[in-house]
């Protein structure tokens, strides 16, 4: 048994499976853009961040976090999956200074006092930015980056949902892809293993794909359906290329089945 035949055996099995994740993720991108999974987890996040509607409503309708989302066709509103911290600290310190008259969102002491007058219906959002503000000593810098934090941490725990989400779905689309073109790890290890010219033909494939992977740089998000199906489609195109001894056949199939 030669160790460079285990060793192409094993880059083309790894190379296979690498190729199968990229079309799971693919797949997931295209989940996500269709049913907004992203915009309606960041809306979730605010929702626990600003308890009050009223407040939630005027920061998604403020032109800096407005302008940030995509037009969402099918219900008339603005879908805004992602918000930058200082574009929130601004929006919202707006929101809060426009709630008094005559008051300088610019001037600290003036701000404070809006804050402090805020009704009872925004309570939760007074006695937080009142706290903020006294870490901050009244200084309106150190006040605003005391908001961005307040912001990012809540973040933090909207990207642990996403991933934790994203992850279950990936490993539903992983079971149903591989059951329905029928992966066959033994499979396909005999058929490498006994196919020289097929073990090297992956192997070629899978030193081009680093190659090209290197040169395009890190993958980033698809950042519309469009873009996520061409993403599918290019990663399919590549699983086809490799002419790989998966799918259904009749041989395969139990002999009922096939009669």
């Amino acid at each position: 048994m030669s160790i460079s035949s285990i060793i192409e055996v094993t880059i083309g099995l790894i190379f296979v499976y690498i190729l199968l994740s990229l079309v799971c993720s693919s797949l997931n991108e295209i989940i996500a853009h269709i049913f907004k999974l992203r915009a309606g987890t960041l809306k979730k996040g605010i929702e626990r961040l600003l308890t009050d509607k009223d407040i939630r409503e005027e920061l998604f309708a403020h032109p800096l976090i407005k302008s940030l989302g995509v037009k969402d066709s099918t219900v008339e509103k603005v879908k805004v999956s992602y918000i930058p911290s200082r574009s929130f600290a601004t929006a919202l310190i707006d929101i809060v200074a426009s709630k008094d008259k005559g008051c300088d969102a610019k001037d600290p002491a003036k701000l404070r006092k809006a804050i402090e007058n805020l009704n009872n219906q925004h309570a939760d959002l007074r006695k937080v930015l009142l706290a903020i503000f006294d870490s901050a000593e009244d200084q309106l810098d150190r006040a605003r980056k005391n908001v961005e934090k307040w912001f990012d941490d809540a973040m933090e725990r909207v990207s642990g949902w996403y991933k934790k989400m994203s992850q279950w779905i990936l490993l539903g689309l992983s079971f149903i892809l591989v059951c329905t073109i029928n992966v066959d790890t033994i499979d396909l290890t005999i058929r490498l293993w006994q196919n020289p010219a097929l073990r090297q033909q992956i192997t070629l494939a899978a030193d081009q794909y680093v190659a090209e992977t290197k040169s395009k740089g890190p993958n980033v998000v698809s950042k519309d359906i469009k873009e996520a199906l061409d993403k599918f489609n290019a990663r399919l195109s590549d699983v086809k290329k490799l002419n790989i001894p998966i799918g259904w056949s009749t041989a395969k199939l139990p002999k009922e089945a096939g009669q």
